[in-house]
């Protein structure tokens, strides 16, 4: 059977008659090409709208019938009238899973795919052309014509949209979009025509806090490419959107951006997807993937599935693996994450690590830190060696002063 794994919800506002409603949209899920009946649910959030002119998510407007993305945290809503004023508010919260329907598969379980709903977004333009772009230049130093005497860079827009050109170097395109968590994960649509010759258009994002790019691609054909975003980092915000068109040679490389939209996208739901089976003593096994955040770190946020539920990592069993629990997402536990409840290590399968989970009382709101404990060994040399290290040049500093007197 398939577990409870929703951990974003996509929901749709509506107006009926003087009532705001919110309606839940699950995802379609099929296995061998049979779909789960899993029916949309609405709900009342406010009975009295009569000055209505629009509604705020949270502090963000938002738009009646489009689809968004919202996690399970509580969420305010408002009215605002004509003038601008709120006229009612209402507080709401998601459920952080769906229980999904038993599907009984006596061929087993050939195929397995989900449609995700597209999502509009709270905190920015669904199409990131309507704002004007920065734009960068640079002159191509590996060109064998020597000199480039006609050296051409532009972005220039026009109805069917952004249309960027370089010769004898590059265009870099770019947007700045300040509200985007990086704990959350998006789906970029990039519609784009290629409409003379040069080096493939490269679609990147930066991430300004790392100085680094998290996503590097190079768009080869014409078309719309589906780029998908995952979670970088827990605390910051903030990601730049690159299209960059390059010259190779000296000669003229065109492109057309049709299109260029940002989305939400449940990340973690999908890569979440599971199914589970019968464990040997009766209860429900979860087999959990954790996330890797090093060779000898990774994490996990456990979903629940019933009282007999466990963690596997595939790596070969070692007593050096150990699992820590905490009740709290915190910046401290990738630093010390030996601080948490250290859970039961066993052999899974004949060769995985395994840790056994609480009950799931216990299991509101946490998350799981897998550690390679004999890592910290090094660690410990090194902190030694440079305690060595300052106790010599001390030393050496004070028998150096202790001679000129």
């Amino acid at each position: 059977m398939l577990p409870e794994v929703e951990r974003t919800s996509y929901v749709r506002f509506a107006r009926s008659g003087d009532e705001l409603q919110m309606e839940t949209i699950p995802l379609q899920i099929q296995i061998n090409e049979k779909a789960l009946s899993n029916s949309p649910t609405t709900s009342t959030l406010i009975t009295s709208v009569e000055d209505y002119a629009s509604i705020v998510i949270d502090g963000t407007p938002a738009l009646l019938d489009k689809i968004y993305a919202l996690d399970s945290k509580e969420h305010l809503i408002q009215v605002v009238d004509s003038t601008g004023a709120v006229s009612d508010s209402a507080a709401f919260s998601l459920s952080p899973s769906i229980a999904l329907p038993e599907l009984p598969i006596a061929e087993g379980i050939k195929e397995i795919s989900v449609t995700v709903p597209l999502a509009a977004s709270l905190s920015y333009d669904s199409d990131i052309l309507t704002s004007k772009p920065g734009l960068k230049s640079y002159a191509d130093t590996s060109s064998l014509i020597s000199p480039c005497r006609d050296r051409t860079a532009s972005a220039t827009e026009t109805m069917k949209g952004l249309q960027i050109q370089a010769r004898c170097g590059s265009i870099d395109t770019a947007w700045y979009l300040e509200p985007l968590a990086h704990n959350q994960a998006y789906v970029a649509l990039i519609s784009l025509e290629k409409e003379s010759g040069g080096l493939p258009v490269t679609f990147y994002v930066d991430n300004p806090f790392e100085k680094r790019a998290e996503i590097d691609v190079r768009l080869n054909e014409s078309g719309t490419h589906v780029i998908v975003i995952p979670p970088t980092q827990d605390f910051f915000e903030g990601y730049g959107f690159h299209i960059v068109g390059k010259s190779f040679n000296g000669e003229l490389s065109r492109a057309l951006v049709k299109g260029l939209s940002l989305h939400p996208f449940p990340y973690r739901l999908i890569t979440g997807l599971k199914l589970t089976k019968e464990h040997t003593s009766g209860g429900i096994v979860a087999l959990e993937r954790p996330e890797r955040l090093d060779s000898w770190l990774y994490r996990t946020y456990p979903l629940i599935y019933g009282d007999d539920s466990y963690i596997t990592l595939p790596q070969s069993f070692d007593p050096g693996w150990q699992a820590f629990l905490f009740t709290e997402k915190k910046a401290h536990h990738l630093l010390f994450p030996f601080l948490g409840e250290k859970l039961s290590h066993f052999k899974a399968q004949g060769w995985a690590n395994a840790w056994k989970l609480p009950t799931a009382e216990k299991l509101d709101s946490t998350n799981v830190m897998i550690v390679f404990m004999p890592q910290y060994l090094q660690y410990i040399g090194y902190a030694f060696w440079v305690a060595l290290m300052i106790f010599v040049i001390q030393y050496q500093h004070k028998n150096t002063t202790s001679s000129r007197h």
